[in-house]
């Protein structure tokens, strides 16, 4: 059995397997009309491809420089939470590659304990980085 139906410009179809259980339905997409973007971490961006764990190995960090800092206008830094183009550690440079280079940043691979745990001392605002000061204790 088929069926199909249409919502925000996306046309979907629905087909039994070929087993003939109805219970087991598989749904796909044949249209992208008024697709809705919406913003994104970097790494998850459709349009700019990204390299996961750039120190891993001498290839890995060239495509990771020559990729990763390229961004579409509604990537998000995974570090910063906010858009890429405002992070100040996005790097970038080859020159002067960074692991902790902000455009590196994901949550998935070898070094997303390193990125996660900068990501939480953003959020506290103990971060090193010049996006955010760093927080003023004051004893009263």
């Amino acid at each position: 059995s088929s069926s199909s139906s249409s919502s925000s410009g996306v046309t979907y179809f629905a087909s039994a397997t070929a087993t003939g259980d109805d219970d087991d339905e598989e749904v796909q997409a044949i249209g992208e009309k008024n697709v809705m973007r919406l913003p994104h971490l970097r790494q998850h961006c459709t349009e700019c491809k990204f390299v996961e764990d750039v120190s891993k190995s001498r290839e890995k960090v060239y495509q990771g420089v020559q990729l990763n800092s390229k961004t579409c206008e509604l990537c998000y830094c995974y570090i910063c939470d906010k858009p890429a183009s405002e992070c100040k550690q996005w790097g970038g440079t080859p020159s002067q590659l960074n692991r902790e280079d902000h455009c590196n940043a994901s949550d998935k691979g070898d070094s997303a304990l390193i990125y996660k745990s900068l990501r939480d001392a953003a959020k506290k605002g103990t971060a090193t980085d010049n996006n955010k000061p760093k927080s003023k204790k004051t004893n009263h």
